[in-house]
């Protein structure tokens, strides 16, 4: 299989999509003009095709399906009215979006990691616990203030900023250690075939 670093910068694009967030009311609809459906997508369309490369990849494919079932639920409960019950959906509904926000880009991070090992390039991820951290304590920190504090506040506003800024510098973080990992494209020998390699290399030895 034919890989390219343009399925690695469209996962990015797709989480740097899914911080985003802007609603706008259209006939008592509420609409998500940074949609996390096409957000979805677009890290669907990337990852399928590196899913092979390793175990976690996978994680990250299921993860990703699961997130854009829950987009498409989210807006199709903003599209009808629930009466009394449409809040405690909004808030149930985000909640889940933001566990899965927070699911994927781990192992993404991770899936990233293990290529670095396979690659004895392990000094590539060693920082990068802690850039997902920063990050995923804004992503839920952002679901926290949204939900129970108040959207519109100044201190609502900032940490959106901050997410964002932290989204673009994980995004660079990770479009950087691929650089170095891929420079020739995306090795063919995925962790299957590594695994595989390592165990006849023992046969050998025996």
């Amino acid at each position: 299989m034919n890989f390219k670093k343009k399925d690695i910068m469209l996962i990015l694009a797709g989480i740097i999509l899914l911080a985003l967030e802007f609603d706008i009311t259209v006939a008592g609809a509420k609409i998500d003009i940074f949609s996390d459906v096409l957000a979805y997508i677009i890290i669907l369309i990337g990852i399928s095709h590196i899913a092979v490369r390793n175990n976690i990849f996978k994680k990250c494919k299921s993860t990703s399906i699961k997130g854009l079932i829950a987009a498409v639920a989210v807006q199709a409960i903003h599209c009808v009215s629930l009466g009394v019950a449409q809040a405690n959906a909004d808030l149930f509904m985000m909640g889940v979006m933001t566990i899965f926000f927070i699911y994927f880009t781990y192992y993404f991070t991770e899936g990233i990691a293990l290529e670095a090992k396979m690659q004895d390039k392990s000094a590539v991820a060693r920082n990068f616990k802690l850039t997902w951290g920063v990050f995923g304590v804004f992503i839920f920190a952002y679901y926290i203030i949204l939900n129970f504090i108040s959207a519109g506040s100044i201190v609502a506003i900032l940490v959106q900023a901050v997410l964002v800024i932290c989204a673009i510098y994980y995004c660079y973080a990770m479009s950087a250690a691929c650089d170095m990992l891929y420079m020739e494209g995306l090795p063919q020998r995925s962790e299957e075939a590594l695994a595989e390699e390592k165990q006849n290399e023992k046969m050998v030895e025996k």
